[in-house]
């Protein structure tokens, strides 16, 4: 019974896994009207990953503390055109700042299409591991790397799903 039920449930994350892939593969979400392919997405997120984390670096503005170099710490926030990957990292203040100041600071870049929309979680956490290391160019620095919270769901809603 336990196992059956479990079956279903998988089906039925496979289900919508598999319907978000198709709407994001008809362009939705971007209003470009063009298809969104995930290789394209991941390159677009890279890009300004890579941009971000080395202005960060250039001009300075990195907090280091107790040997930590912080320059990005990114947080995953889902809207209801997807999982968005965000620096929670504020160059400005050098400090962490809520999810909700990161949505905000985000929220240009997620405008213009320079972070784009991952299909669900699990793509969004999948291309955070891959890209990291490249992202930093083979730096440890381990305390970037924040485990996602599912309540950041919850911040995003409360905050009415605006971008």
């Amino acid at each position: 019974m336990i196992r059956r039920k479990k079956q279903q449930e998988q089906q039925q994350e496979q289900s919508r896994l598999l319907a978000a892939q198709q709407m994001f593969a008809q362009g939705a979400g971007m209003g470009s009207g063009g298809p969104l392919d995930l290789r394209d997405i991941e390159n677009a997120n890279e890009q300004f990953l890579t941009e971000f984390h080395g202005k960060v670096l250039a001009e300075g503005r990195e907090d280091v503390t107790d040997g930590m170099t912080t320059t990005m710490r990114l947080s995953s926030v889902g809207f209801d055109d997807g999982t968005y990957l965000i620096p929670t990292f504020d160059p400005e203040t050098r400090q962490v700042v809520p999810i909700e100041r990161a949505i905000e600071l985000a929220r240009p870049n997620i405008k213009s299409g320079r972070l784009r929309p991952f299909p669900n979680h699990q793509a969004a956490e999948d291309f955070r591991r891959r890209a990291y290391p490249r992202i930093l160019r083979g730096q440890k620095f381990s305390e970037l790397i924040e485990p996602t919270d599912r309540a950041f769901g919850r911040v995003v809603q409360d905050l009415g799903g605006q971008r």
